[in-house]
């Protein structure tokens, strides 16, 4: 199974110095033997360039205004890489069952003319809510402190079978979150 380790581990770099390299580049190895690595690389799109070449190409003795607008189309077309991952965190079917049921009591107890069971059951529901909320939070802070990592320098040639580039941890990123209600 392919995985990441959490935390630092030694790498040399250009010069033969030792410098701490983020968990993430510490992969469980798959059981095949391969050394491929989780996730994917970035996606090799075609650049803004080579798009707008390709269809000046097709109108060599396009106006200026036509230039233009073929300029605006190849921007549309020019997918890019993200530079960010989104995560999408749903809980298991028991969660969510638990929530109807608590709902649903609730419903029964407004029925039923009783106040204090509506409210007895709305604040379980509640109180279950902001466990959520409080695990998604943590959840998120150790994203941020073990997950988020920069990269910086150049990382696609090895010099002296070292790689050049540098990982840095990546600090104070932008983190969000919003409850779902069903």
């Amino acid at each position: 199974m392919v995985g990441t380790t959490a935390g630092f581990g030694p790498a040399r770099r250009a010069g033969g110095e030792e410098e701490a390299v983020p968990g993430g580049l510490q992969h469980d190895r798959p059981q095949d033997g391969s050394e491929r690595l989780p996730g994917r690389a970035p996606g090799n799109y075609a650049k803004f360039a080579d798009i707008l070449k390709r269809k000046l190409d097709a109108e060599p003795h396009a106006t200026h205004e036509r230039y233009l607008q073929l300029e605006r189309d190849a921007a549309q077309e020019t997918r890019r890489s993200p530079v960010y991952t989104d995560i999408t965190i749903a809980h298991n079917k028991s969660m969510s069952v638990l929530h109807a049921s608590f709902r649903e009591q609730a419903r029964r107890a407004r029925i039923a003319g009783d106040t204090c069971g509506e409210a007895l059951w709305r604040a379980r529901e509640e109180r279950v809510q902001e466990i959520l909320q409080e695990a998604n939070h943590a959840a998120l802070e150790w994203m941020q402190d073990q997950a988020g990592f920069t990269r910086t320098g150049y990382h696609g040639t090895r010099v002296d079978g070292v790689e050049p580039g540098r990982w840095a941890r990546a600090h104070a990123g932008c983190t969000g979150s919003c409850r779902n209600r069903a």
